[in-house]
């Protein structure tokens, strides 16, 4: 050692001078040879202190070797790691930047474990200086810039780590909220589809109102619950937490035109429920006022009176008779058969599976009441035609069934063809029959005034008996050609 060097001749030359002085002496050697025992007593300690002091300075050495070496290694790595936090500040904060994150938060583990190693070491170098009596503020320095720049890298990291998990936890509601209308839409658009066909009854139109106006009050509600969806994706979007925007617009954007699409259809039946209410209360209206006129013409005929048994008063019936078939009963008859159109075009233009039961039986209760009053009309005509015959006149009788008989052809040659339609040709057979009732109800009429006329063609002059055979021959060939014609039809 450099300080024995330096000194241990001057020590050997001091301790031998000394033992050959206490040697010579003869008195008070005790004295002298106290003197070299302390002289290298002291000299020892001197030597022991110096050999253990070197040694710290040794250990110490080692330890600032380790502790430069740990704290540079430290100092690289939250360099890079720094950086690497540093590259993702203009990122996409999608699920990718998040495990670079969760990657980085693990490097900062390790950072820390070796954190930990020059921590302890420069914690023994401080003990070390403040043995040796060295100033160890550079060493705190060091290991508390360290420990700072960890401790900020993690709370960044912690930071941005917990900012991303937001940032996916609002993609994920956002997608939640999507997937939860979306599959509204759909159960709102099976609903649409099963919706039964537009009824013929008010009882189940008004029904099917409220059934569609609460689907548009839901639908309503989804395109309020669509536009926040668009504000949020917007706000999502601008935020930069969005990994694929296209996608998310394409979303929203798929979402909107479902609810437009939903809510066209929904009103679109809406409005066919409204025009078929429409309709069909028109038809009920109309209705009840050709049953109305029906009743009334039905008062008015039994008012008529009976038939009378003198010529004048016959013709006067007569004559009233026909003036009432003119202006009421024939007014009376277009709006029946205008309410049999309107009825009939409603029923056969309704979808299959609709029930118009109650509408058909409706048409034909007033068809049935006012066949009757048809019947009850031509009654009164062939009594009216039977009285004049029985009064003698059998000219007027004969023109009278000759004008019938002008009618009923008009009636025969304005009947439409049969028709392919069931519900039609159920009305045509219910004419049919009509027809038939009125040929068999003036039978007796046509019988009578020819057994009349041949009567009277029997006792008339030859030119006269022709005229009056002609026209029985007439009467006979054109009442069996309506029946001819009847069963053609």
């Amino acid at each position: 050692m450099l300080f024995r060097s330096r000194h241990a001749s001057e020590y050997d030359s001091n301790y031998s001078s000394g033992d050959t002085f206490q040697s010579a002496c003869d008195v008070d050697k005790e004295v002298v040879r106290e003197e070299i025992s302390i002289m290298k007593q002291r000299w020892d300690d001197l030597n022991a202190f110096i050999a253990e002091r070197s040694q710290l300075l040794s250990d110490v050495l080692a330890k600032l070797g380790d502790f430069n070496e740990n704290a540079r290694d430290l100092e690289n790595g939250l360099k890079r790691a720094e950086d690497k936090l540093k590259a993702t500040d203009n990122a996409p904060k999608d699920p990718r930047l998040l495990d670079k994150i969760k990657g980085l938060l693990d490097e900062a583990k390790d950072l820390e474990k070796g954190f930990v190693k020059v921590q302890k070491t420069g914690e023994d170098l401080l003990n070390d200086a403040d043995a040796i009596g060295a100033d160890g503020q550079p060493i705190a320095d060091t290991v508390n810039n360290l420990g700072d720049r960890l401790g900020n890298l993690r709370d960044k990291l912690d930071e941005k780590a917990e900012d991303l998990k937001n940032a996916g936890a609002a993609v994920g509601e956002f997608n939640q909220k999507a997937k939860d209308i979306g599959n509204a839409l759909a159960m709102l658009d099976d609903e649409l589809n099963k919706m039964g066909p537009i009824a013929r009854d008010l009882n189940t139109l008004y029904k099917q109102k409220e059934e569609v106006q609460s689907f548009l009050q839901r639908i309503a509600k989804k395109r309020q619950e669509a536009a926040a969806l668009a504000e949020e994706s917007k706000t999502l979007i601008r935020s930069g937490v969005v990994p694929s925007p296209k996608e998310l617009e394409d979303t929203v954007s798929g979402i909107v035109k479902t609810v437009d699409k939903l809510e066209k259809r929904g009103q679109v039946r809406d409005k066919d429920v409204d025009d078929m209410i429409s309709k069909v209360q028109a038809f009920y209206d109309h209705y009840g006022g050709v049953m109305d006129d029906i009743q009334e013409v039905i008062r008015e005929e039994k008012n008529l009176g009976s038939v009378a048994g003198d010529t004048a008063t016959i013709k006067q019936q007569q004559e009233q008779f026909k003036q009432f078939q003119i202006k009421i009963v024939n007014a009376v008859s277009k709006e029946v058969e205008k309410c049999n159109r309107g009825g009939q075009g409603l029923i056969q233009s309704s979808a299959s599976g609709v029930n118009t039961s109650a509408m058909e039986g409706d048409l034909e209760k007033m068809n049935e009441l006012w066949n009757s009053l048809k019947q009850a009309l031509a009654e009164r005509e062939r009594k009216l035609d039977q009285g004049l015959l029985q009064s003698g006149k059998y000219g007027e009788a004969l023109n009278g069934l000759m004008s019938w008989m002008d009618e009923m052809e008009d009636m025969m040659q304005n009947q439409k063809p049969p028709s392919a339609d069931y519900k039609v040709v159920k009305a045509q057979v219910q004419e049919q029959k009509f027809v038939q009732k009125l040929l068999n109800d003036r039978r007796g009429a046509v019988e009578s005034l020819i057994k009349t006329g041949q009567e009277i063609a029997a006792s008339a002059d030859p030119s006269e008996r022709r005229r009056i055979e002609g026209e029985v021959s007439g009467l006979r060939d054109r009442y069996a050609n309506l029946k001819d014609r009847k069963s053609v039809v």
